[in-house]
């Protein structure tokens, strides 16, 4: 009864993606406009009392609840953890990330704090995901699986994002500390317990993102 066919949130759904990896600010803006309201309008018919009415119903009672309660994260993430992460890494373009030998940290840096600010609601929304009960309707089971499944996956990576993305910046040797190196080359000819054979050593420096490879001996 949308006036927003579910077919152009998915499409834009799948473009805000592609936009994100761009750069493309216009695009991004414009594509999670039209998610968001799409979500919103699918949230306000859920939460109609024609909707109340009908979780009360059996068979489909506990299908209805999912329903909204589906609908109800939906909204929570664009809301407070898709939206900031529009407003702030709007124009960044992630194949900027490594260029001519060196890893921008800046955009990590970026990326972490707009990560870290989205990962509680993310953390929760996946929490609430994995306690809905199995249902009797499949094309609501359908739906649901294929939303938990990599949110609860996100999720478990996300619940230490500021250790992770802290561990990254301190490997890459931001804020100009420099960090060292020992690369061992290994050859498969003669197979050991961590590896093959170790045949030739090499050292890796990096300071600020930069990388520098010494020849290998």
């Amino acid at each position: 009864s949308s006036d927003l066919d579910l077919s152009e949130v998915q499409a834009s759904a799948s473009t805000l993606k592609d936009a994100f990896m761009d750069g493309d600010e216009e695009k991004l803006h414009s594509s999670y406009s039209v998610v968001s309201e799409g979500i919103h309008k699918m949230q306000d018919e859920t939460n109609s009392s024609l909707w109340d009415f009908a979780k009360t119903l059996p068979v489909i009672g506990t299908d209805i609840t999912n329903a909204k309660m589906l609908v109800g994260c939906a909204a929570d993430l664009s809301d407070n953890a898709l939206s900031p992460l529009v407003d702030n890494l709007g124009g960044v373009r992630f194949s900027d990330l490594m260029q001519d030998g060196r890893i921008d940290t800046g955009i990590i840096k970026r990326m972490r704090d707009s990560v870290v600010s989205a990962s509680p609601v993310i953390v929760k929304n996946a929490d609430i995901m994995s306690q809905l009960p199995h249902g009797n309707v499949g094309q609501v089971n359908e739906v649901i699986d294929k939303i938990r499944d990599p949110l609860i996956d996100a999720s478990a990576v996300l619940k230490d994002a500021d250790g992770l993305f802290s561990t990254i910046l301190g490997i890459l040797g931001d804020g100009g500390q420099l960090r060292n190196y020992v690369i061992l080359a290994q050859t498969n000819s003669e197979i050991r317990a961590a590896g093959g054979f170790s045949g030739s050593v090499g050292t890796l420096k990096v300071q600020d993102g930069v990388l520098t490879l010494s020849e290998f001996q």
